[in-house]
């Protein structure tokens, strides 16, 4: 068992925490079963989402190589839905997009040092 986990709300903790006791409608409606206080420590169902308010979001981490392209360094959008299914298609054909859009400007990084 991992010595962290990743609870509903986007936050590493240790097990055992108080916080803990928070019943987590997100992995019940994900699950369509609720299973008390421990259904709040799971690892994510999908990677880069986080909830706020019921609803699903997007995040995600600019690469290093290329933080010069962002103002940011972090990309965070809703996928405007309380669907964990509709989310995770969702948030799979964004990170999908991002990786390609990422890949360009690495090729076109790499044809400007060439030149």
């Amino acid at each position: 068992m991992p010595s962290k986990l990743l609870n509903c709300f986007g936050f590493w903790t240790a097990p055992g925490h108080h916080s803990q006791k928070v019943t987590c409608c997100f992995h019940s409606a994900l699950t369509g079963v609720d299973q008390g206080r421990s259904a709040c420590w799971r690892t994510k169902p999908f990677p880069f989402h986080f909830v706020r308010a019921g609803f699903l979001y997007f995040t995600r981490r600019v690469p290093k190589d290329l933080i010069h392209h962002y103002t940011i360094g972090k990309i965070s959008f809703s996928l405007r839905t309380r669907s964990a299914a509709v989310a995770k298609s969702r948030a799979q054909s964004a990170a999908q997009q991002l990786n390609e859009n990422w890949y360009h400007l690495r090729i076109q990084d790499l044809e400007s040092f060439v030149r």
